[in-house]
């Protein structure tokens, strides 16, 4: 990151600035077999705003979610009066979080359905 994030990263900052261009554009400015670089950059910042946005998303759901009494994942599930067996193995919030939050399936040899 020292010795080749950073200067790639200030040296497209500074080149772009004086151009006014984009990522894109800086590169194949410089030369146009560096234009990967700036293509590069930007799927990686895509994948990076989606991977954040996710743990946003999560955040959300857990502040709405915190708005119940009791909270969801102050006790158990229970069906039939007795407590759900996987979380009376693990804790309330970790079955919370794994069958709740993020829908797990129960196995890996049942993936179950796709979870938008």
């Amino acid at each position: 990151l020292v010795l080749e994030g950073i200067p790639l990263f200030l040296i497209e900052l500074g080149i772009g600035q004086k151009m006014r261009l984009g990522s894109l554009g800086v590169w194949n400015t410089i030369h146009p077999w560096l234009g990967g670089i700036g293509l590069a950059s930007c799927v990686v910042t895509f994948f990076v705003a989606l991977y954040y946005n996710v743990i946003i998303t999560w955040c959300f759901y857990y502040f709405f979610n915190s708005f119940q009494y009791p909270l969801p994942w102050a006790e158990c599930p229970k069906v039939n009066g007795t407590e759900v067996p996987e979380c009376a193995k693990s804790s309330e919030t970790a079955y919370f979080w794994y069958r709740t939050t993020l829908d797990a399936a129960p196995a890996i040899d049942e993936p179950g359905n796709l979870k938008w």
